[in-house]
């Protein structure tokens, strides 16, 4: 036993030694990242406009604006706000791996946060107003709470807290009930001590899917990228040569 807990614990310190790391690059690139197209645009709405600002429904990922709107509150300078902005997006990733490592005890659960954060580093350090954060630490919230809390002490609390995890998925991202859906799906096929909870958190996934956008029509932006897509449709043979597919490539 004890020959296995010195390598994880070293994964663990490894996690919060990357997490250190970015908050740091953050803080010296802070007007890199905030000034970054959509992020700048955000961060002028965050600073000068009152009451919290949702950008296509997306509820669950407020978190850094209102961190931003709280500093804003005692008169900080426009550089300290660029600074708060810039390090809770590394900050919120950071609190679900201590979350996930020290309060329910689920150490690989938190490394899965490490390794997302970093495999998709290039594509979210300067957009950081990009839900993609949140897609890759979100999520891990719920895993960790349906591999640990609601298998080993199941109940109102346990579920309850699950379902808070669920919905902060949902509401991030329109894609967010697939990657919900995944998780629902994955535990439905290795873990049978939670094969109900799984179930119904399947099913929340895919009623929303099939119906969130009825409760929440699609915003202006939205509907302009889903008319490009139907148009796109009809011209798969120039793929290839569009820029936005060069952009692919290189991030894959």
């Amino acid at each position: 036993m004890s020959a296995g807990i010195a390598p994880l614990r070293g994964y663990l310190v490894l996690g919060h030694l990357l997490f250190l790391g970015l908050l740091i690059l953050s803080l010296i690139h802070f007007r890199e990242r905030v000034v970054h197209v959509d992020s700048a645009l955000q961060f002028f709405k965050w600073v000068q406009q009152p009451g919290l600002e949702v950008e296509a429904y997306r509820y669950s990922a407020i978190i850094p604006q209102a961190v931003v709107k709280l500093v804003r509150s005692t008169g900080a300078s426009l550089t300290s706000l660029m600074q708060t902005a810039s390090a809770m997006h590394v900050l919120v990733g950071w609190v679900i791996f201590a979350l996930c490592a020290h309060a329910w005890r689920r150490p690989w659960v938190a490394v899965a946060v490490a390794l997302a954060t970093v495999l998709c580093t290039r594509l979210t350090f300067y957009g950081i107003v990009l839900e993609a954060n949140y897609l890759l630490c979100y999520p891990f919230l719920l895993v960790a709470l349906l591999d640990g809390p609601i298998r080993y002490r199941n109940g109102p609390m346990a579920l309850t807290g699950a379902l808070l995890a669920l919905f902060m998925v949902l509401l991030v991202h329109p894609l967010g009930f697939l990657i919900a859906l995944y998780v629902a799906v994955y535990f439905l096929l290795i873990s049978p001590g939670v094969r109900y909870s799984a179930m119904l958190f399947g099913g929340i996934a895919l009623l929303w899917g099939a119906f969130g956008r009825w409760l929440l029509p699609p915003s202006g932006y939205e509907s302009d990228l889903y008319q490009a897509a139907v148009d796109g449709v009809g011209m798969l043979g120039t793929v290839p040569e569009m820029a936005s597919f060069d952009f692919l490539r290189g991030h894959t």
